[in-house]
């Protein structure tokens, strides 16, 4: 059912609408850089998943990890019907246009949890796909610290949140993913992921013994994050929005994976004697 929620939500739509089409959409969990996984797997990376080939989706090996893309209304009724068949396969059906489950009867519900009117924003599009499909789908927004309260203990049915990495990973990824982390509240493990070859994937990264088994490991963890859809990949600004004052001078080479250096600025000091005598000039 994780997949059939993934395929519900319209990204295309949202940025053009919303967004003026300046975001573009997680693809990784380590989304541009080197620890990004892509394409098939092989090599270092695709031995350690060999090792755990019998509990993961067959299709990992043999297909390239793509997300559903809604750019044009066929594509949309496309998704949208593609989730109501994993739906089925699981065990729900949608009966006079409310989706329920086939034994009990009790109709699909959700809600998400939301700390201001920004939500609605995030939530809204999405939110009207799932009821397309027969989902109780709702948002409750609540007041910060019982957002707060409730984020830390795990007590919402989803809510977005955000995974900053580095290109360095290492201990953080056990309070993110790991099933030690998904019973301990205040954790990042949001998802509440317990899989045992995550865990695995986990120890590979902190204890790699070099560079270039690090960067195996993560993109293996990447491949099995995204292929099992424990959550659904949102949005990023492709590019940094800043302004300064042109007296002031930076790097002409920046951070590859921050996007800025805040801290390397300095004075040009022709440009600012110009800056000066324009200010007399106006007094």
């Amino acid at each position: 059912m994780r997949h059939a929620l993934t395929l519900a939500y319209n990204f295309e739509e949202q940025n053009r609408l919303q967004f003026f089409e300046m975001n573009e959409r997680f693809s990784s969990y380590f989304e541009r850089s080197e620890l990004a996984s892509s394409g098939l797997p092989e090599g270092a990376e695709l031995e350690m998943l060999e090792a755990h080939r019998d509990a993961l989706p067959p299709e990992l090996f043999t297909e390239e990890f793509r997300l559903p893309v809604f750019d044009t209304p066929q594509s949309q009724r496309d998704n949208l019907r593609e989730a109501v068949r994993l739906f089925d396969e699981a065990g729900w059906a949608i009966q006079g246009g409310r989706m329920v489950n086939k034994q009990s009867g009790e109709q699909f519900r959700i809600e998400f949890l939301g700390s201001s009117p920004t939500s609605e924003i995030i939530t809204g599009g999405y939110i009207a796909n799932l009821r397309r499909l027969g989902i109780d789908a709702t948002l409750r927004i609540v007041d910060t610290s019982q957002y707060i309260q409730r984020y830390q203990a795990f007590e919402f049915d989803a809510v977005t949140a955000r995974f900053p990495q580095s290109e360095s990973p290492g201990n953080e990824q056990r309070d993110y993913w790991s099933t030690q982390a998904a019973d301990a509240e205040g954790s990042r493990n949001v998802p509440g992921i317990k899989d045992p070859v995550v865990d695995a994937l986990i120890d590979r990264i902190i204890y790699a013994t070099d560079r270039e088994e690090l960067v195996a490991a993560t993109r293996a963890l990447d491949r099995v994050l995204l292929w099992n859809y424990y959550t659904v990949p949102q949005y990023f600004q492709p590019t940094m929005r800043y302004a300064y004052w042109n007296k002031f001078g930076i790097p002409e080479k920046q951070p590859e994976y921050s996007g800025i250096d805040p801290q390397s600025w300095w004075i040009l000091q022709d440009r600012e004697a110009e800056l000066e005598e324009q200010i007399e000039d106006v007094e």
